[in-house]
């Protein structure tokens, strides 16, 4: 759900919105390093906890490092895929989340549901902000 009062080019921001967060996929290095020494699957409490730094730089992202979070939250080949051809790298997200942040100044992502299998992450997330 997205709360807009202009909705002018609001498809296109929509779309990359719901490519940015909806259903994210994060293999991080804490979910690497647990595969390795720890359970076989993530607990949904240890995944929160590995996603927290992500939702926290697409929290209003136009007031803090998104570069920072992101390099705490994903691995350095961290891609982020709208389609299976259409993808961004950890640096162009970061400027993604800004340029949604510079127009949307109170976008707020909220998870909604996470699953996990061995050390994958499955987040699905719902953004709501005004323009």
């Amino acid at each position: 759900m997205i709360t807009a009062t202009k909705t002018q080019h609001f498809g296109k921001l929509a779309r990359g919105l719901a490519a940015l967060g909806c259903i994210c996929l994060l293999q991080t290095e804490a979910a690497e390093a647990h595969a390795k020494t720890s359970a076989p699957t993530l607990a949904v409490d240890q995944a929160r906890r590995i996603v927290a730094p992500l939702y926290d730089a697409l929290n209003e992202p136009s007031k803090k490092d998104v570069v920072a979070l992101l390099g705490r939250a994903t691995n350095a080949d961290y891609r982020s895929c709208s389609t299976n051809q259409d993808c961004l790298n950890r640096d162009q997200l970061a400027g993604q989340f800004k340029y949604f942040g510079s127009i949307i100044p109170d976008l707020h992502w909220k998870i909604v549901d996470i699953w996990t299998s061995g050390n994958r992450i499955v987040v699905r997330g719902e953004a709501t902000g005004t323009r």
